[in-house]
């Protein structure tokens, strides 16, 4: 915990501290790891993300952005606050020495197109509000065509509802919008730190 602390003294525009999560056999799962790839994993570093089941937050820097955006229930609900915080030049923090244990319930959480239809909404929803032109198309592009290969290899019934949650976004108001969000410069910046702004 002192390192935690000493970290936020440090270091004002820190919004966030991203730990290291791991299963009950020691394994790290890449989607439970704040970077592309599972790796430098004793290193502390400044990442583009954080991951819910282990983190630290400044309260104040919560509170500067209104939190976690209740809309997307769950699926990328930590990614979309990373990237609004990083539109207010706010910094994210990976270290080692903050843990946590991950032990999935033993009932499993099998997919659905629910979860597919939603995480795919909410992917887009943060892209569109958070991402310049650019990176915001190639971001919605090609994890629009991530999701409708996933659903054509695991569930090809629910294909049809996967193209028209996809038709939908992009003929939205919300998709057609300016929003305030970050600049190509920093969106650059936060896809070296790990984020996949781009892919």
């Amino acid at each position: 915990m002192d390192v935690v602390i000493e970290s936020y003294r440090a270091d004002q525009s820190l919004a966030i501290i991203a730990g290291l999560i791991s299963r009950q056999d020691g394994t790290i799962k890449p989607h439970e790891f704040p970077f592309r790839t599972v790796s430098q994993i004793t290193k502390q570093r400044r990442c583009g993300y954080f991951v819910g089941a282990c983190f630290i937050a400044r309260r104040r820097a919560l509170l500067e952005i209104d939190g976690f955006d209740p809309s997307f229930f769950y699926g990328h609900e930590e990614t979309d606050l990373s990237l609004r915080l990083a539109a207010k030049s706010m910094n994210i923090l990976y270290t080692p020495d903050l843990r946590a244990t991950h032990a999935p319930s033993q009932l499993g959480r099998g997919p659905s197109i629910q979860s597919t239809c939603r995480q795919l909404t909410n992917r887009l929803t943060l892209a569109a509000r958070s991402l310049p032109p650019l990176p915001r198309v190639l971001h919605q592009t090609i994890w629009t065509l991530y999701y409708l290969v996933w659903t054509l290899r695991h569930d090809r019934t629910n294909l049809a509802k996967v193209l028209a949650v996809a038709s939908k976004f992009v003929t939205s108001t919300q998709n057609r919008t300016k929003q305030s969000g970050l600049d190509l410069r920093a969106s650059i910046k936060l896809h070296r730190l790990g984020y996949r702004v781009f892919w």
